[in-house]
């Protein structure tokens, strides 16, 4: 999943888990109020719900994090991108931007890069690229161009 992707998923967590506090809290402030007495248990299970979303989300971060850098020389072959559109009322664009480089040994690898990765980098720079693995996944960190 794309950085932007996660960003907008976090921004939307965050206003949904400040609803439901203030519903909860509204409640237990103001049982008597009408309008805290229909809110609390949405808002009690929007907490939920975001805390449930949240959890997965963290404990892949921290284990993304946690990975050890690898750092190899690798030349930049070939720069794409891949664009999806959205569907209904609010179609939004996504453009996700990647790099293969090759390796000494001549393999070649595909890193999903951020734009303004995408806009420095020059095919057949060669360089040193520092990125991290788990698994078949690869985690792109960055790329410093020698000269």
């Amino acid at each position: 999943m794309e950085k932007s992707s996660l960003n907008k998923i976090g921004v939307i967590t965050a206003i949904a888990l400040i609803f439901g506090i203030t519903a909860v809290i509204g409640y237990v402030m103001f049982p008597d109020n009408v309008f805290f007495e229909f809110v609390w248990i949405p808002g009690a299970i929007i907490i939920a719900i975001c805390v449930l979303v949240m959890i997965p989300q963290l404990i892949k971060h921290n284990r993304i994090d946690s990975l050890p850098k690898l750092t190899t020389s690798a030349k930049v072959i070939t720069k794409t991108s891949a664009v999806s559109k959205g569907y209904g009322e609010n179609q939004t664009i996504n453009t996700i931007y990647y790099v293969a480089f090759q390796f000494p040994d001549n393999s070649r690898n595909n890193f999903c890069v951020d734009i303004n990765t995408y806009n420095t980098v020059i095919e057949n720079d060669t360089g040193l690229l520092t990125y991290k693995q788990s698994g078949n996944n690869l985690f792109f960190v960055s790329f410093e161009p020698q000269s």
